[in-house]
């Protein structure tokens, strides 16, 4: 499988804590906190959180390169990736959504997958 490659990571305060590592971040409150992905259409999706974190501590979030995230579905390498309700990846080909990057390879729910981090709006 293809591993991990950071090109950029950047520290933010985690305005809620993050239980589980590899999940989908958006924008916090403020410019230097970031909270869980929730919403493929609500949520500007910015990286993956690289590790967990409690409330108000600091954590990486992998904005550029190839990083691992928590599917939350069945996908296929090659889906677009967007976020469910829980921070985690699920496949996406539905216009207007948020999108965190495309699958390197296939999982189901709950495995660690790579995704090339190339975050739009479908």
């Amino acid at each position: 499988m293809i591993g991990e490659t950071s090109i950029v990571e950047k520290p933010a305060v985690a305005e809620e804590a993050f239980d589980t590592e590899y999940l989908i971040a958006k924008f916090g409150s403020t410019d230097d906190k970031i909270k869980k992905a929730v919403s493929a259409t609500a949520d500007a999706l910015i990286g993956v959180v690289q590790g967990k974190a409690k409330k108000d501590a600091q954590v990486n979030v992998m904005i550029l390169g190839v990083s691992l995230v928590k599917a939350g579905g069945a996908i296929t390498r090659g889906n677009t990736l967007t976020s469910d309700a829980n921070g985690k990846a699920i496949a996406t080909t539905t216009a207007k959504n948020y999108l965190i990057g495309i699958a390197m390879a296939s999982g189901a729910d709950g495995d660690l997958i790579p995704v090339l981090l190339s975050q739009t709006v479908l």
